[in-house]
């Protein structure tokens, strides 16, 4: 199955004739088009919002939200360097209950999962 957010909407050449089945199938990814941007448009905050509304795909939309959400390379080698000595650097306090710790732990293993590294669990039960 194709991905909208892959493909975009292509539109036909100006002057070039369609078969009804074509137009019909125009139709259809326009449709779908839409209503992918307007899920979009409810997924996001006020700010984003008003940056994305001037697209006019949801392709368009996409990559835009891409762009701005994953940063550039550099950005995430320093973050994913900080979360790293952060995940190093955990120790449970003396206050803090074993679900606690356990949630800090999971906390910084997702977020460094979540920049791209490769985060087993067998790390993360041994730092516990």
């Amino acid at each position: 199955m194709w991905n909208l957010f892959d493909l975009g909407i292509i539109e036909p050449a100006v002057g070039v004739a369609q078969s009804k089945a074509q137009k019909k199938t125009q139709a259809d990814l326009r449709a779908k088009d839409l209503q992918v941007k307007h899920y979009l448009y409810q997924a996001n905050d006020r700010v984003t919002f008003e940056q994305i509304l001037d697209r006019r795909t949801s392709k368009s939309i996409w990559d835009a939200m891409k762009q701005k959400y994953e940063g550039n390379a550099r950005v995430k080698r320093s973050m994913l360097q900080k979360l790293r000595r952060d995940f190093e650097i955990l120790e449970m306090k003396a206050t803090e209950s074993i679900p606690e710790y356990f949630g800090r732990v999971l906390t910084v293993a997702n977020q460094m999962r979540n920049n791209g590294e490769t985060m087993t669990n067998q790390i993360i039960v041994e730092k516990f």
